[in-house]
């Protein structure tokens, strides 16, 4: 009897080859985000007058852009800093595996999943600026990747308890003053969702390939994207109304 190919990536003896991806969208949302920092800076917090996220000028007074711009506004220095260090290791990382526009995808959709949660479920009046709802988005499609290429990816076993821990510490730090642990929340959930329908999945004979490519998004991965799209845009729409 000739030896059959493994079945599972769980029974390779060898490494395989994953199709890698540059960070180009990290460094444009890099560049964005300071670039937007400065002007605000220059203009007198302008940007952040016209931009952060307030719920009750978004529900009562039709101001749906600042569910987005707030993302790209921040409140000082330190704040920018911290966003930007997390979103240049954990951006990077996840758009070599998911790629670019699955990475934005993620992104964009876990930043305003945060925002509307917070719409919905914080003080009205309170002002939020801040790119961490994105940023814990991104940290959710990641574990959600890293589960389940545990077994396909060396070092994964291992990073996946420190991604965890670093989702859990950064939604508790939610909770501290100032922060909003609803955004935090709101994207680290978005993230998971969207990273769960855009996984990306490999074309394989038996696993026998030595270099692995993605299969392109189907009809069910479009179908749950535009589920999650409006899916978010009813919810808000829908408190905007009551």
């Amino acid at each position: 009897m000739s030896e059959s190919p493994p079945s599972s990536p769980a029974a390779l003896p060898r490494r395989l080859g994953l199709p890698h991806f540059a960070a180009r969208v990290t460094y444009i949302l890099l560049a964005v985000n300071v670039i937007v920092y400065l002007a605000d800076l220059l203009s007198g917090n302008f940007l952040t007058m016209l931009g952060a996220l307030v719920p009750a000028l978004v529900t009562d007074y039709g101001q749906s852009w600042r569910v987005v711009t707030a993302g790209f506004l921040h409140g000082g220095i330190t704040h920018i800093a911290m966003n930007l260090y997390a979103l240049y290791g954990l951006g990077r990382l996840m758009e070599r595996f998911y790629g670019p526009w699955r990475f934005a995808a993620v992104y964009l959709l876990s930043l305003t999943g945060a925002s509307i949660l917070v719409t919905l479920l914080s003080d009205p009046a309170r002002a939020m600026v801040g790119a961490s709802g994105a940023i814990m988005g991104v940290t959710g499609a990641l574990l959600i990747y890293f589960w389940r290429y545990r077994q396909l990816l060396v070092g994964a076993r291992g990073f996946l308890p420190r991604l965890g821990r670093m989702a859990l510490i950064n939604v508790a730090v939610g909770l501290l003053p100032g922060i909003s642990w609803w955004g935090h929340l709101g994207g680290l959930l978005a993230g998971i969702g969207v990273g769960a329908v855009l996984l990306p999945k490999y074309v394989h004979a038996d696993w026998t390939a030595d270099h692995l490519e993605m299969q392109t998004l189907d009809a069910s991965n479009q179908v749950g994207l535009a589920a999650i799209v409006v899916g978010e845009a009813v919810l808000l729409t829908v408190w905007a109304l009551t």
